[in-house]
């Protein structure tokens, strides 16, 4: 832990190893001197509070407790968590007590998690494909939807607003359609990552158009589930269309064929008929 004692004026008496080795700064170099408080904190306003400590650090009681971005010595930038107070001597004389910690991994693992958050609402965002986040409600086998984005909207014919904080027993038809609550328990339960094909109307009294989606679900680390979402109501028709039309060529071929067979045997006839009339007038 770093232990510096200063004058109020901001000159060092005291400075420990631990505040060498966060500082790069032996305790040689600025004992004595004020010079350092300058040169560690590009942060004008700690650095005030240090250099004019007989008016910041007037009560007794009066303390700082921040986190403070220090430049090194050698110029990398670490982060300390810093707590600053005045002490009171005897002969009413104050000495300026800093405590710090060294918090950088922890304030760069914020920033990466914070970056990273930037980066997955930029993907959610812009997805194709209909996103949903579900959080298990305790205590039910039912999910909450804790988020949605744009292209789910799109999908759904709906607004964001209308559907957050709702479950998915009283939530849009795509969600309520049997088997997809089960195996997103399933997969909040297992962890593991499941497919599923659904279909369903619209329309809930069973007459609207008939919708398929194809479902991909997996388990957030913090326990979320993200249900990843397509439309393939297009793909499913066209796929239908095609099986018609391949049912259609099958018929005609049989047909075809059906009629093929029945020709041979009717041109015999027809021939042996010839035959019999061309004899009957040579007589």
């Amino acid at each position: 832990v770093w232990v510096s004692v200063s004058e109020e004026d901001g000159t060092v008496i005291l400075w420990n190893k631990a505040a060498t080795a966060m500082s790069g700064y032996e305790a040689e170099e600025v004992k004595g001197r004020r010079i350092v408080w300058k040169s560690l904190f590009g942060d004008q306003d700690i650095h005030a509070r240090v250099m004019t400590g007989r008016s910041t650090w007037a009560g007794d009681e009066e303390a700082m407790a921040r986190t403070a971005a220090v430049t090194c010595k050698d110029g990398r930038i670490k982060h300390v968590s810093l707590f600053s107070r005045r002490l009171v001597m005897a002969d009413g004389d104050g000495l300026h007590l800093m405590v710090g910690l060294d918090v950088t991994e922890r304030i760069n693992a914020e920033i990466a998690r914070r970056e990273s958050e930037i980066r997955y609402r930029g993907m959610f965002e812009h997805m194709a494909d209909g996103v949903f986040v579900l959080a298990r409600i305790q205590g039910k086998d039912d999910f909450t939807i804790r988020e949605m984005n744009p292209a789910a909207e799109e999908m759904e014919s709906i607004e964001r607003k209308e559907v957050l904080g709702r479950s998915m027993d009283d939530s849009i038809p795509s969600l309520k359609v049997p088997g997809l609550k089960e195996t997103a328990l399933l997969v909040w339960e297992t962890g593991r990552s499941r497919r599923l094909e659904t279909r369903f109307r619209q329309d809930e009294t069973g007459m609207g158009k008939l919708e398929w989606r194809e479902n991909f679900l997996y388990r957030l680390p913090q326990g979320e589930v993200v249900l990843m979402t397509e439309d393939v109501t297009e793909r499913k028709r066209m796929q239908a269309e095609t099986m018609r039309a391949g049912h259609l060529a099958s018929i005609g071929e049989l047909a075809a064929g059906v009629a093929h067979e029945i020709n041979n045997p009717i041109n015999g006839i027809i021939n042996y008929a010839q035959i019999i009339l061309d004899d009957r007038d040579a007589k």
